[in-house]
Formats: structure tokens, sequence, C-alpha cells
């Protein structure tokens, strides 16, 4: 789910798989990161906090994304006051899909305390509590690096007989609910995809087409009172005129192509 959310936002090819999980004292956890951001979130009506760790190879690639960006990667350690709120927009659309995917076990509300990038600061639990570790990787563009959420067993403990596999397997809706419905929906109608109105095709030769100059006129097979074709995504979808609307050359849409 996550991996589709962020490639719809980011309109670049984002691929999440999952590598390892663990249950390891807290304080194990935190000494095995060094450069990364954290997110301090909670998950109503489970009580606690957790961590959602992203590291700043894989973050900063996203923001230049966002900002319009090939998915550049900088050496910064820190966020800026502008990143921050940037970064808790990726985050709050990863916790959209951590929603939908915890429907069949609880009804939760994934919910941003903080976002640090020192360790010092990320202290949820005591250094010896047991926590489970979920480490992901994520690629972006050609772009790979780390994220891992950090969840303390105390959190888990009162949903402990829903996890099981047996049971979570049993709890899943057969039909779509109205939020998959609807999240489904919205990744789809942001969804970007090309459209181009053929006006007409010619073939020439090579040596025609080097010896093309600035005034020359290409002959088209189409006929200037025919249709022409209008192309969604490089399959051919509609047939129309074109037309002025004001001083803008427009297209208008007479009847739908058939299959």
């Amino acid at each position: 789910l996550c991996t589709s959310t962020l490639s719809a936002y980011l309109r670049s090819t984002v691929q999440i798989e999952l590598i390892s999980l663990e249950q390891v004292p807290y304080d194990e956890y935190l000494r095995a990161i060094k450069s990364s951001a954290f997110t301090i979130f909670s998950l109503p009506p489970l009580t606690g906090q957790m961590v959602m760790e992203i590291e700043f190879s894989v973050l900063f690639g996203m923001l230049d994304r966002m900002l319009g960006g090939t998915g550049k990667v900088t050496s910064r350690t820190d966020l800026t006051e502008i990143e921050r709120p940037l970064v808790s927009n990726i985050i709050n659309r990863m916790f959209s899909s951590m929603k939908s995917s915890w429907e069949s076990v609880l009804s939760v509300n994934p919910t941003i305390e903080s976002i640090e990038t020192n360790t010092q600061f990320v202290q949820i639990v005591p250094p010896n509590d047991v926590v489970i570790t979920i480490l992901f990787e994520v690629r972006l563009g050609e772009q790979r690096g780390a994220m891992s959420m950090c969840i303390p067993y105390m959190v888990l403990k009162p949903v402990t007989q829903k996890l099981g596999a047996q049971r979570w397997l049993s709890n899943v809706p057969r039909k779509p609910s109205a939020a998959h419905r609807q999240q489904v929906s919205w990744q789809i109608g942001r969804t970007v995809t090309p459209c181009s109105v053929r006006l007409g095709q010619s073939r020439i030769n090579i040596r025609e087409f080097l010896d093309l100059r600035e005034g020359d006129v290409i002959k088209l097979d189409q006929e200037t009172d025919e249709e022409i074709l209008m192309l969604v995504g490089n399959q051919p979808k509609f047939k129309g005129k074109p037309a002025l609307k004001g001083k803008k050359l427009v297209f208008s849409i007479s009847r739908l192509v058939e299959d």
C-alpha cells in the first residue's frame, strides 16, 4: 500500500521491501542507527509511542522529488524549518497506508508526535525494554536506503491475540472497505497520464528528413475536414476536431473510439 501511495505522490518509482523483523532491547535498536530522521508517533487507541526511522539518503531524495527535482541526495544530517512540514506530508501519506493495513486487526489513527534527527531525543521507552523492530529497504529510482519501525512490546500487548496469522487471515474482509475504496479512488484520481492529439502522419525517407529546412511543408495523411485522433497514455480514446476558444487552440471531442 505504501509503495503505491508514495509512487503516485512523488511521481517516481518507489519500492519498499521487508528485510527483517526482530525483537531486541530498545537501546540496541538506537545504537544500530547512525544518520536518520526519526518520527515519533502514537497509534490510538493503543497507548504508548512508536518510532518510524528513515535514512537521510532516502528522505532527501523524496523531498527533492516533491520540489520538482530528480531525487538528488544531499549529505546533510538535519532538517530545515521548511523541510519539516514537507517530511510530515510524506509521513502522513505513509500512515494512511498503515491505517488501511491495520483495519482487520484494529481501527487505528496514526498521529505524528514529533520529528527528531538526534537519537538523544528519541527516548520512547527505557533502554532495556523489549521492542519489535521492522527493517525495510526503500528504493527511490536509482537510490537505495533503509527504513525501520520500532514498536514497543507493551504497545502491542493488548492486541497480541489478534495478531496470529490464522486469525488475521480470517478477519480480512472479502469486499473492499469504504476506506480502501476511497484510498484507491484518491490515488487513481491523482495519477497523471499524458494526452496528445494526432494531427496526422507522414512517411519520408532519411535523406528527405536530413534535407528539411525552415519553411518546408510535410503533407499529412489527414484531410482538413476529417476527425482527428486523441491519445490517452498512447492509446487511441477519442475522435474530434480542432477548434478555437478565444485565442487558444482546443480539441472538441465528438465521439469515443471503440475497442
